[in-house]
């Protein structure tokens, strides 16, 4: 039997399980993922799997603040389009300003505690 646990996005562990080899798929669903662990690990929900060791979980505001940086990654893939060598510069330049607001979020929130508290620029459309 192959013991495992899923992790979020900031290594926080949403659960454990075990199965033999043949069924273990180290795949979990959007930011998960599945780490293999020894078996006499003691996992405990909510505390963090870092290189091999369960360690206190993240503060809020480090947690508000991995959330945002995903989120605003995501944000700026999807307008990099906008400053291609051919777009109009007035496109790129009302892209710019918004894009600049998004690179700055983080530390304007440095301190926040929940996610709900950030406001996000308005994108130029």
């Amino acid at each position: 039997m192959i013991r495992y646990i899923v992790l979020d996005a900031d290594s926080v562990i949403l659960g454990e399980g075990s199965c033999i080899d043949a069924d273990l798929h180290l795949k979990g669903y959007d930011d998960q993922t599945v780490i293999i662990i020894d078996q006499d690990l003691e996992v405990i929900r909510g505390k963090r799997y870092i290189d091999g060791q369960i360690v206190d979980a993240l503060p809020d505001s480090a947690k508000v603040l991995s959330k945002l940086r995903r989120q605003r990654f995501e944000l700026l893939i999807e307008c990099d389009w906008t400053q291609l060598d051919d777009v109009s510069p007035e496109i790129k330049d009302k892209w710019k300003e918004y894009r600049q607001a998004l690179r700055d979020l983080p530390e304007q929130y440095q301190e926040a505690t929940s996610f709900e508290d950030i406001i996000w620029p308005t994108q130029p459309w």
